[in-house]
């Protein structure tokens, strides 16, 4: 970030929710930022049609004279190249979606940034990031084109530059992500770990009196029961999220960390009618890992699988050693890539036939919170902590998807130096 102040527009109708704010924005040291805070729509459009200019807006969705996605599509067409963070009062992760469509740059819950004022200055880094990297993104895409016409050879490189580009507008999103949560995970594990146990308690003390008033008080007493233990696994998620325990590596077969995975999933795939073909040498080479987070990652995506199927399918599970032959997605010739062209790699793919993912919605599979499954049916934590163990074990997690044809994921890790035993 530059010296020069960050100029920003924030609309927003209710004082109570836009102190904070202004107040955090302005103790900002780095970035430093000037905000000037309108409570209507109208005034916002205003301010932006004006002389004076602003390098992004920060709006609430529901205004007094606007609602919903219409706030986004108002101010996106009065300021097209400035980038927008939506404020919203519901986690709502359909209204999250639209609002990115519609042209805003990031979303964010408003009870979030009361408690942590900074994920906003986070969200507003972000934001200009992205629009710079967007920015020279259409400079080379324009460039490309015009090469294309006059230089096969410098095409091919802007193109490199163009695919290298995307990539590392990717890792940025993805990156303050991971930071933004890594920070809410500790503070929710201290503010609400201990009051769940307590509640905890208080019901398995009372269960003896309640036991005595029939069947229908301990189904009530039970109903508490089971939503601490949902809220304390969700909390637990975000620790080992946050704070991801030490690896222990050691060179071993990935096939039996397969089938160790698998045992846990068989009885429920036969439920579902899931058919499970396993296509994984005996003699596959070592890879160095940690067995007990590997077994959890292959878990998390055999459970995401089963859950694709509720009405029966094939899940497939391939593994393979590999020279690696072309570049593209974390395999390069720079040294700053994972895995470079000519290397070995111990390759596993995990495919389903069940309801596929939308195209849209790829890209953010792997950030935490984000999931298509129904209320209750998860959080939106198990691809996040997926993805930082296979990082943690320098390797890479790609998921491929058609709607209507299922899931493919593949895992790639290095391929231990050790010989076999």
């Amino acid at each position: 970030m530059s010296e020069t102040p960050v100029k920003i527009l924030l609309i927003e109708d209710t004082a109570d929710d836009a102190e904070p704010m202004l107040k955090a924005l302005r103790q900002s040291k780095q970035p430093r930022f000037e905000v000037e805070w309108v409570d209507r729509l109208a005034l916002g459009v205003q301010r932006l049609a004006g002389p004076a200019r602003f390098d992004i807006v920060v709006t609430d969705l529901n205004l007094p004279d606007a609602h919903g996605l219409d706030t986004v599509t108002t101010v996106h067409a009065k300021a097209k190249d400035m980038p927008i963070v939506v404020l919203t009062s519901d986690d709502d992760g359909l209204v999250a979606t639209r609002a990115l469509r519609e042209g805003a740059q990031d979303y964010l819950v408003k009870g979030y940034v009361h408690v942590y004022p900074e994920l906003l200055i986070r969200a507003i880094r972000y934001a200009l990031e992205r629009q710079e990297l967007q920015h020279r993104e259409r400079e080379l895409s324009d460039a490309l084109t015009a090469a294309a016409v006059s230089d096969r050879k410098r095409a091919g490189e802007l193109d490199q530059a163009y695919q290298e580009l995307k990539q590392t507008q990717a890792m940025l999103v993805q990156a303050e992500k991971m930071a933004a949560v890594g920070q809410l995970a500790s503070g929710i594990a201290h503010e609400v770990k201990n009051p769940l146990h307590i509640i905890l308690q208080c019901v398995n003390y009372l269960e003896p009196d309640v036991k005595a008033r029939g069947a229908q008080a301990m189904e009530i007493l039970q109903a508490i029961r089971e939503a601490v233990m949902t809220a304390d696994k969700i909390v637990r998620g975000l620790l080992d999220f946050s704070k991801p325990a030490p690896l222990e590596l050691k060179a071993v077969q990935l096939g039996a960390v397969i089938d160790s995975a698998l045992l846990l999933i068989n009885n429920q795939a036969a439920t579902k009618k899931v058919k499970i073909v396993k296509a994984v040498p005996a003699d596959l080479p070592l890879v160095v890992l940690d067995a007990q987070q590997i077994k959890q990652v292959l878990l998390n995506i055999f459970l995401n699988s089963l859950q694709a199927m509720p009405n029966g399918g094939e899940l497939r599970i391939r593994a393979r050693a590999e020279r690696l032959s072309a570049a593209g997605r974390g395999i390069g010739l720079r040294t700053s890539d994972l895995f470079q062209v000519g290397d070995r790699a111990l390759v596993c793919e995990v495919q389903d036939t069940g309801t596929g993912i939308p195209k849209e919605l790829l890209s953010r599979v792997f950030n935490p919170f984000f999931t298509t499954k129904a209320p209750g049916e998860g959080v939106g934590l198990g691809l996040s902590i997926t993805s930082a163990i296979i990082q943690a074990h320098r390797g890479l997690i790609n998921l491929d998807s058609e709607p209507g044809q299922g899931t493919t994921v593949t895992i790639m890790l290095p391929i231990s130096e050790q010989p076999s035993t």
